[in-house]
């Protein structure tokens, strides 16, 4: 089967990028693009696509406003949010958003989405009702990692595997203030930082108190893994990342059951 899709985003580059990830699969037709709410509103109405990449911020209108009026034109199109917006994630799914994908988007994870989206029955479709029973918690995760690229990757995961990131640390100077600020349950923790060792840094400022915290390292060794579980860790995962491993060290952590070997 033919997966049509069109791409709603006003920046001609990052339309483009997300085209040619797309196209790499032979099932993937990019039948339009758009740059305004105007033209995804005619565009959905002329090709009826089964999925469409929607951006937020458009020059004509907030992309959020037009879930409504794209689900009416089109019952069963699945909407995929780009967006940098963290705090918007359940307001967007409540209004019927299928998924989203914080930007810069992780181009490895585009086609991983378009299976999960497609993998959604139609009658399933509908904006969802916020649940006030126990599934309803989604774990909010505070990313510390100096490097940028490590930290895309790290928040797609944490979104496929349902839980939210509320906030991103790349120095160690600043952990402190994004703590109070952002109120995380869980944290993704690097070993090595710009300044040094984040356990050190912890080490030396006892005033930080931490919540649950992974540790995401690409360091294997007895001695590193033994300091994680001196400073408190929770679980110790090591990079590159497997979202498998991080699923069970993140459920770890939810279930109130610490996981302190390495998910290697």
């Amino acid at each position: 089967m033919m997966i049509t899709v069109v791409l709603v985003e006003d920046v001609r580059a990052a339309r483009l990028l997300v085209r040619r990830t797309l196209e790499r699969r032979p099932d993937v037709n990019v039948v339009d693009e758009c740059g305004t709410a105007a033209e995804a509103l005619a565009a959905c109405q002329r090709w009826l696509p089964d999925i469409i990449f929607l951006d937020l911020r458009l020059p004509d209108q907030d992309g959020a406003l037009l879930l409504g009026p794209l689900r009416q034109l089109h019952p069963t199109v699945r909407v995929i949010v780009l967006t940098s917006d963290y705090q918007r994630e359940r307001a967007l799914l409540a209004a019927g958003a299928q998924a989203y994908m914080a930007k810069p988007v992780v181009t490895e994870l585009l086609l991983d989405v378009v299976d999960e989206v497609m993998a959604i029955p139609d009658q399933d479709l509908a904006p969802r009702q916020a649940s006030k029973g126990p599934d309803a918690y989604r774990q909010r995760v505070l990313l510390v990692d100096d490097d940028q690229s490590s930290r895309r990757l790290l928040s797609a995961l944490v979104y496929r595997l349902g839980a939210s990131v509320v906030g991103e640390v790349a120095r160690l100077a600043d952990l402190e203030q994004a703590l109070r600020s952002c109120r995380p349950d869980l944290c993704l923790l690097d070993v090595e930082m710009d300044e040094g060792s984040s356990l050190g840094w912890l080490a030396s400022h006892p005033q930080v108190s931490m919540p649950p915290t992974i540790v995401v390292s690409s360091h294997a060794e007895c001695g590193v893994v033994a300091a994680a579980v001196r400073a408190g860790a929770s679980g110790y995962v090591l990079k590159p990342v497997e979202p498998r491993k991080l699923a069970a060290a993140m459920e770890k952590v939810r279930s109130a059951s610490p996981q302190l070997a390495p998910a290697a």
